[in-house]
């Protein structure tokens, strides 16, 4: 397969980015591309878009997310002000999507998302949410880069061998390439690669769409650091002036020159390269869309990992839900399904309000009857057993002496007080809940 675009950020990472899902998929066909991954920043806002426009266009959408991570050796503490690395992981299937999801509500629902987003998850969160994922490290903004670029390769290596750890053979070392120096760095990596059996991919990260859009990007800056256009500090977004060996940075992190460690990674034992070839020369920071005519170009001495991203990108299927009901898990006995643990917590109910003496046993023995039927052919019972935990754990004595009364508490009133109005008002009841979707889980 061809190459893939496996780093792309839309507007949804916000004040990071300029596209629209739209626009990368109108460009993703223009030039001819089968596969196209989208990975904002910490969050999954745009995927169902993106998956639609894909489709619509015919082309195969990947969804991912590029997560900002901790250093090992300095784990997150709030107010540390350790600028983050990051990884861009993509979903093989429906566990790759719930894992990112949970690696995203691990950022957004933290009370200090902005802290935990700026410094990072570490890698132990990474590891018990790793199912069904893909993980490219490496790139400019990975901690694997970084340490190379400072001259620490046992470093590198050893950041390497604990994401496959994590990963196994699901590791892939990202290479960029933005400036002639950067082909030295591909070169370390893909030794790195060899010694450890990982394969590399040529990555292009998306942050605009062409570089006139560079403005836009560091006027988003601006806005998220608060600053004016025409300061300098601060600012995160590449400029036409921009120092090739300046970092672009995603949009949980600040675009700074690292003086110090470009110096250090000068004096690395690493044979750099003389020049890209003709008219790549100056290409600098490049957050922009590149044809794969041009990454082939820019990748010529990689060809192997150019034909990786396609490789990749084969193996990503769908991985949205597909529509079906989604119900919150379950804590059931082994074998038991959600409609026999209805079946036994209501009918526990009903002779406990109509003993077997009581004359209306039979008349409710049958109105459960039908309930429970209905429930079980809509699907319900499930929310139905969530909802008796919510109105049992209403109903326990608080301090204040005061019961909420919960919304959800109608089909509660239907099965466990059977005493309360007629069949014929019950059955009403029910199908008018059952049709006003109030009983629906939420749908993608």
């Amino acid at each position: 397969m061809s190459f893939t675009h496996l780093e792309v950020h839309s507007h949804f990472t916000l004040l990071g980015a300029t596209p629209s899902v739209g626009a990368l998929v109108a460009r993703a066909t223009a030039d001819g591309l089968t596969h196209l991954a989208l990975t904002d920043t910490n969050a999954l806002y745009g995927a169902v878009a993106f998956s639609r426009a894909c489709r619509a266009a015919g082309v195969q959408p990947i969804i991912g997310m590029t997560i900002t991570v901790a250093e090992p050796a300095f784990p997150w503490q709030p107010g540390d002000a350790v600028t983050a690395g990051k990884l861009v992981l993509l979903a093989r299937d429906a566990a790759g999507y719930r894992s990112l999801c949970r690696l995203s509500s691990a950022v957004q629902g933290s009370p200090q998302r902005e802290a935990l987003a700026a410094r990072g998850l570490d890698l132990d969160a990474l590891a018990e949410q790793r199912a069904g994922l893909i993980c490219l490290g490496g790139g400019q903004e990975g901690w694997i880069e970084r340490y190379l670029r400072s001259g620490d390769a046992a470093a590198a290596q050893r950041y390497a061998e604990r994401l496959a750890g994590i990963f196994g053979q699901n590791l892939h070392l990202a290479l960029e390439l933005h400036a002639p120096a950067d082909a030295a760095i591909a070169d370390a990596l893909t030794a790195l690669g060899r010694r450890l059996g990982l394969a590399t991919v040529a990555v292009q990260p998306i942050f605009c769409l062409a570089p006139a859009d560079a403005p836009r990007l560091r006027l988003l800056a601006a806005i998220r650091a608060n600053a004016r256009l025409d300061e300098d500090a601060g600012n995160d977004a590449p400029n036409d002036d921009a120092d090739p060996d300046e970092e672009w940075a995603d949009d949980e992190t600040r675009y700074v020159a690292r003086t110090t460690t470009r110096r250090a990674a000068a004096s690395t034992p690493i044979t750099p390269v003389a020049s890209f070839s003709r008219g790549q020369a100056a290409h600098g920071p490049s957050p922009h869309w590149l044809s794969p005519a041009h990454i082939a170009e820019r990748f010529a001495r990689f060809p192997q990992a150019v034909a990786q991203s396609g490789e990749i990108a084969a193996v990503c299927g769908d991985c949205l839900p597909d529509g079906r009901p989604i119900w919150p898990g379950l804590a059931l006995p082994s074998g038991q399904t959600p409609d026999a643990a209805l079946t036994a917590l209501a009918q526990a109910d009903l002779e406990r309000l109509f003993p077997a003496d009581s004359p209306r046993r039979g008349q409710a023995q049958e109105r459960l009857a039908a309930e429970l039927s209905a429930i079980s052919s809509h699907g319900f019972a499930p929310l139905f057993l969530v909802v008796a935990d919510i109105v049992r754990f209403a109903r326990q004595p608080r301090d204040s002496g005061q019961h909420a009364r919960q919304r959800g508490e109608l089909p509660g009133r239907l099965l466990h007080r059977h005493h309360h109005g007629g069949p014929h008002r019950a059955r009403a009841a029910l199908r008018a809940f059952s049709q006003s979707g109030a009983g629906q889980p939420a749908r993608h």
